[in-house]
């Protein structure tokens, strides 16, 4: 009896379920794609970085998943609330009928059960379904191919899956419990009844907060742009809390302060349904201003992230380039000085792993140096004073960018350059080169052009190349760099040199080169072996560095690394902001039931009615969002000065399929929420 009354009740209150429904399918569906990556195993073979990083990442998503649970969890209670809320009457029918509040506690266990287990079964399907193009995505952020597609699935997914929303439906059915043993019968037959009043805050007031608002908005924006993304600063701090206290201004004065300038213009103002729409929204708002103002933090969060993730994978993408020339870069230790002298082949083909370098692996010895002077030093004149800024916030402050010069002899660039079969570039006493792949808006372009010397150590040096030479003269450094080549006669070095580095290329058709690099990997693997055991000297000769397939697997997982966070986060987030926003909607629907009646019974058309629902929701939805998108185009900017990403659009192919999801979700909850609000309006004929 109970089951088919449960079954019963779900049917008849399939759109009051919608939401609770879609929000549960939705998370679901994230929860298994993000937590099925461990099955890209089969996948994504063949790559350094693939193991590595499924393996770091499955664990990444397994710590992630329990902060998402808990926010998923208070995102359920909060709809089952709702759902509950909108069945008082029906409630306390049963009571009248002498139905206990244990057996009305039992068919709301079994209608969670019911809505829980099929949302459940959907999310999967739909999880399932998307985990196989998470796997093609998968192997574009690492920049790996797959070899042969082949469906992926989880087991392990499916468990935690099922695990931590089994978790969430107990909580759910044991709050409910709750909820029914407080309820008095009185309170539930006259639930129906209650109607909120709208009030109205002073509307002058109202204009006046608006303007404080965008003042306090405005400074917060200009204080971040001024300060950087800088956590430990107590400005970048003080730039989040104005931001903070200019959102929660202007959502609760905007409404308000809309009314009063339409009430100026009659004609607009008493036209259709403008009154009431305006009163609701201003009612609504004000009411909800606060989780309003948290929400559009949530959905800036989610976009702000998110792209800028995507354009951190795109911008270290561009920068690689000129960064892979040389199949190992290194640092070189002998530990003798009569080794000095010997053939460095030789010397290492002694190796005891009995490990053989061939004459086809060629190589190039050089010491990196530095001079008094740096880039921001040389562009002094050039640089904008937001150029100079964004250099110091950005990660170029812990490289070469903005620290010291470095530089080499043109001797050992040439040596470096013959490796790749480049022609020498020959050097005068009186001239230089510039190496570099920082050139924000062409000003280090402009400077040679326009400039062309460089002084080092009170000497002018004309600078020879007409444009920066985008090279980088090793692999495994900072993938952003800026080198000076000076003459051999130059001898004002700022300190000694550092120790001796190395350049390896691998020669010859394809498989011996294949062959070669797997030597200098394992050549590279034993000396690390030695060092981490504290038996380094035990050869004459160790080598420290990294192959570019691992300086490459490094850069593209720790990029892959941070999108993947960064959607999960984004996508909860998201979910979270529209799923309230959409509760909060038909909660206040439930609640003006009599005004809408009265709307009905004055004549008022249901088209006229539906069109101002229409009205009011796309206003609710639209206001947090488009703060969130305001504060995400400075947020973007800021991080973007942070990670390096000068002049990078963030409309690039893949955030651009980022944003159509984000819009496709978005949307989807709106129209849900239309539709639902229809249906309880809908239902004010047969309460009137």
């Amino acid at each position: 009896m109970f089951y088919k009354l449960s079954v019963s009740n779900v049917k008849k209150s399939i759109q009051d379920y919608a939401i609770y429904f879609l929000t549960l399918t939705v998370a679901v569906c994230i929860f298994y794609v993000f937590n099925s990556i461990d099955a890209q195993k089969n996948v994504l073979t063949g790559s350094a970085v693939s193991e590595s990083f499924l393996n770091n990442m499955d664990f990444a998503m397994s710590l992630l998943s329990v902060f998402v649970t808990i926010v998923v969890a208070g995102l359920v209670l909060y709809a089952n609330n709702f759902l509950v809320g909108r069945r008082k009457r029906e409630f306390g029918i049963y009571m009248t009928l002498g139905m206990s509040k244990l057996r009305i506690s039992g068919i709301l266990l079994l209608e969670t059960l019911l809505v829980g287990s099929i949302a459940l079964g959907a999310g999967l399907i739909l999880g399932f379904v998307l985990s196989q193009g998470m796997a093609l995505f998968s192997s574009y952020l690492l920049n790996i191919e797959i070899a042969q597609f082949q469906l992926v699935f989880s087991a392990k997914a499916v468990g935690k899956t099922v695990l931590c929303f089994g978790l969430v439906f107990v909580v759910v059915m044991f709050c409910n419990h709750i909820v029914i043993s407080r309820y008095q019968l009185s309170q539930l037959l006259c639930a129906a009844k209650k109607n909120q009043s709208i009030q109205v805050k002073d509307p002058r007031l109202l204009v006046g907060f608006l303007v404080l608002s965008v003042l306090i908005l405005a400074s917060g924006y200009a204080l971040v742009l001024a300060v950087g993304m800088n956590p430990l600063d107590p400005l970048f701090l003080a730039a989040i809390v104005i931001g903070a206290v200019g959102t929660f201004l202007f959502v609760y004065s905007l409404s308000g302060a809309l009314l009063f300038f339409m009430s100026r213009n009659r004609k607009v103002y008493c036209k259709g349904l403008n009154i009431f729409v305006l009163r609701q929204l201003n009612n609504k708002i004000v009411r909800n201003f606060v989780s309003m103002s948290m929400i559009s933090f949530l959905l800036f969060l989610a976009i702000s992230i998110s792209l800028s993730m995507f354009t951190y994978r795109s911008n270290l993408e561009r920068m690689l380039d000129g960064n892979l020339n040389f199949d190992v870069s290194g640092t070189v230790s002998i530990y003798n000085q009569e080794d000095r002298e010997k053939d460095l082949r030789a010397l290492i083909n002694q190796n005891q792993a009995g490990i053989v370098l061939d004459d086809k692996t060629q190589f190039a010895l050089y010491k990196r140096r530095s001079v008094d002077t740096s880039m921001s030093e040389l562009l002094a004149d050039h640089l904008s004073a937001r150029q100079k800024e964004k250099i110091q916030k950005s990660v170029y402050g812990a490289s070469n960018i903005a620290g010291k010069t470095n530089v080499l002899t043109s001797s050992e660039y040439n040596q470096i350059r013959g490796l790749l079969g480049e022609d020498p570039i020959p050097l005068t006493d009186q001239e230089i080169l510039v190496v570099s792949n920082y050139d924000d808006n062409g000003v280090l372009t402009e400077y040679i052009r326009d400039v062309g010397t460089v002084q080092l150590a009170g000497v002018t040096y004309r600078i020879k190349n007409d444009a920066p030479i985008v090279e980088n003269i090793m692999t495994g450094s900072s993938v952003s760099y800026f080198y000076l080549i000076v003459p051999d006669s130059f001898t004002d070095f700022r300190d000694a040199p550092e120790e001796q580095r190395i350049n390896f290329v691998c020669t010859g058709n394809d498989a011996e080169r294949a062959e070669q690099k797997a030597a200098l990997t394992k050549l590279l693997e034993y000396y690390e072996t030695l060092s981490r055991n504290g038996q380094a000297t035990v050869e004459p000769i160790a080598i420290y560095g990294v192959t570019n397939d691992q300086f490459q697997a490094n850069i593209y997982g720790s990029a892959a690394s941070l999108i993947f966070i960064g959607i999960y986060l984004g996508l909860i987030f998201l979910i979270a902001s529209v799923a309230v926003l959409a509760i909060q909607q038909l909660s206040e629907a439930s609640e003006s039931i009599g005004r809408y009646r009265a709307l009905q019974k004055m004549g008022v058309p249901d088209k006229l009615i539906q069109r101002s629902v229409l009205q009011q929701i796309l206003f609710y939805f639209a206001l947090p969002l488009g703060l969130a998108i305001v504060d995400s185009a400075f947020g973007i900017r800021v991080m973007g000065e942070r990670f390096n990403q000068f002049h990078l659009s963030v409309f690039n192919g893949v955030s651009l399929i980022a944003m159509i999801i984000f819009a496709f979700i978005f949307s989807g909850y709106l129209y849900v929420t239309y539709k639902g609000y229809q249906n309880v309006i809908a239902k004010t004929h047969s309460i009137g």
